[in-house]
This record gives structure tokens, C-alpha cells and sequence, in this order.
């Protein structure tokens, strides 16, 4: 379970869950069952509209799991495409931070190819679903990084470096080198993980319960930036460096566009889910916006009757899944 807790990390950053208050954003996922019994996972696309200024563009929120159906990404295409300017995720799209701040649109140095030996997309396709770096179109004219260049994220991993979030301390230090490992896919855990999902990928049922597990764990958990306090010294800071530090780049880069003479019409940050809370709450307060709408769409789903689930094998994976996330919730 450590593992896949990790995997969960690595595929949309699900946080720890803190107290909210009515001012705070409202969710920008939710888990919706319709009359079929069919279980979907929703994530919004929020639109954020001007309060102060007049001509600044409206800000659209994208959120996003890095694994879903291909019909769900060819939505989010579409929109995207439509946009002015995308501000978007992907760490390493540039090898450093002098090409990244060169602001050159497009996808960089990053190739689909480059997805295809991942974790994240044995997982997607043992899930009968299909992993965002393949399933997007980087390559546009109207697409800007906006996030760490590899150089920048690796030098939080180097002893000793600058921006290190090691200690030097094995046992601080373990959860972190293990979260890294994981998403390399070069753990033996992880390998160990291929295989099975291989073996059973091709498992209706097994397929079922696999997304179950995922929807109400993202579901549940995937709304919250963390409660970074309540985490060991070497999680809380790599997850304010995947989180808060990732969220700092995207907005420096809409205040950059946001000051030019000329204004896009309309502009999209493209992130995962878990960053949008946070962005949300800074972009509101000091860019001078509020939410408008929200468009929900059905990231990936379950139809138990299909994949034959009974209600049993629901409740079993529910309970798993919430004995987990307290697990977590009280370290």
C-alpha cells in the first residue's frame, strides 16, 4: 500500500486533508454515481473573471488526473486549443531554467516517445485508460511551460544542493528518495507493480476495482493542498516543492502576461487538480478575480454491472481505501 499511496502522489498529487472555511475554494473534484450505478470521477474546469480591471482576461482553472479516458482528454484539447495562452504543466519540457525563461511556446524538448517508458503509463493502460503526456498535443503555438525545467527539479534532489530538500539524513530522507524512485519506476516495488498490472491488466473486474480504489482516493483526498505541518520534515518539503514552489513559477508567469500592453482574450492554466485550490486562492486575492462557472467533466468512470463488481466488492475496496487515508491523515 505504501506503494500505490505513492503512485497516487506521482499521478495527481492528492494532498492531506486540512480544515476548510467558507471562503475557501470549492472542490475541483468530486465523485458522482449516477441512476445506472455507473461511479465517475468528475474534475472541473473553473472560470475565474476579472473584479478590477475591465479588459483583463478571464482565467480558466483546468484541472486535471494525469490518467483518464481518451474521450476526456480530447475534451480538455479542444478547450485548450480555443485558448489565447495555456500556462502548463510538465516538469522537464526545458533542461534548465536560462531555456525555460527564454519563454519560447510549444513543447520544448519534450516528444510523446518520452512517455511511453513510465510508471504512470503501464498504470493507465492496466486500467484500460491512457497517460496525459501521450494523450496531449504539446506541440502548439499557444502553449507556455510554465514549471520547473528538469535541471531546477533534480537539483532538489542533489545532497547538499542549494534547493535540496534532502537532509543528509537516511531515515528523513527515505520517504522522499522512495517517491522519486517510484515515479522513475526504478524501485523493485515498482517493478514488482509492473508486472502485476500487466498480468491482470486484461482483468475486467480487476480493472474495476483498480479505478474504484483510484476514484475514491482522488475523490476524497484530491481537492486539499496539504497540511504540510502534519507530514515527516523530508515529505512536507517535497511536497511544498511539488506544490507551492511548481504553483510560484505559474504565477509569476501570469503576472508577466498579465502586464503586457497587449492582453490575450482568454487564458488557461493547464495543472493538476491538487495545484488549483492554491491558485485559485492566490490568484483571487492578488490578481483581483473571482470564480464565474464551472464546467464538470467525467475524467474516468466504473459501471460495476460491466466490469462484475457486486456491491460487496464496492464496500470492501471503499473500506480499504478510507482505512488508508486516515492512516495517512494522522502521521
Amino acid at each position: 500500500m505504501r506503494t500505490i499511496s505513492l503512485l497516487f502522489l506521482a499521478l495527481a498529487l492528492p494532498a492531506f486533508v486540512q480544515s476548510k472555511t467558507d471562503k475557501d475554494p470549492q472542490p475541483f473534484m468530486r465523485i458522482q454515481e449516477t441512476a445506472e450505478g455507473e461511479i465517475q470521477l468528475q474534475i472541473a474546469m473553473r472560470k475565474l473573471v476579472p473584479t478590477q480591471k475591465a479588459d483583463a482576461p478571464p482565467i480558466w482553472l483546468v484541472g486535471v488526473a494525469h490518467l483518464g479516458s481518451k474521450a476526456y482528454y480530447e475534451i480538455i484539447q479542444k478547450h485548450l486549443n480555443e485558448q489565447d495562452l495555456v500556462l502548463f504543466e510538465g516538469v522537464g519540457f526545458h533542461p534548465d531554467k536560462a531555456s525555460r525563461l527564454e519563454g519560447k511556446r510549444g513543447a520544448g524538448t519534450f516528444q510523446k516517445g518520452m512517455a511511453q517508458d513510465s510508471i504512470q503509463k503501464d498504470m493507465a493502460e492496466s486500467l484500460g485508460l491512457v497517460f496525459q503526456l501521450g494523450a496531449i498535443d504539446y506541440d502548439r503555438a499557444n502553449f507556455l511551460n510554465s514549471d520547473m525545467s528538469a535541471a531546477e527539479f533534480m537539483g532538489h534532489f542533489q545532497p547538499n544542493g542549494r534547493n535540496s530538500i534532502l537532509s543528509g539524513d537516511p531515515a528523513k530522507d527515505r520517504e522522499a528518495k522512495q517517491f522519486m524512485a517510484t515515479l522513475a519506476g526504478t524501485s523493485l516495488a515498482s517493478k514488482i507493480l509492473k508486472g502485476f498490472m500487466k498480468l491482470l491488466g486484461h482483468s475486467p473486474k480487476f480493472q474495476g476495482m483498480a479505478r474504484i480504489v483510484l476514484i475514491e482516493t482522488l475523490g476524497t483526498v484530491g481537492n486539499e493542498i496539504s497540511n504540510t505541518e502534519s507530514l515527516p520534515e523530508g515529505m512536507r518539503k517535497l511536497m511544498k516543492m511539488i506544490l507551492l514552489k511548481r504553483n510560484k513559477i505559474v504565477l509569476n508567469d501570469l503576472r508577466r502576461e498579465l502586464s503586457r500592453e497587449e492582453l490575450p482574450n482568454e487564458i488557461s492554466i493547464f495543472y493538476g487538480a491538487a495545484h488549483m485550490p492554491h491558485l485559485e486562492t492566490k490568484i483571487t486575492k492578488s490578481f483581483g478575480y473571482k470564480s464565474s462557472k464551472d464546467t464538470w467533466l467525467t475524467c474516468f468512470s466504473v459501471r460495476p454491472d460491466k466490469q462484475g463488481l457486486t456491491k460487496t466488492d464496492i464496500s470492501f475496496v471503499r473500506r480499504i481505501v478510507g482505512i488508508q487515508i486516515k492512516k495517512h491523515l494522522k502521521r
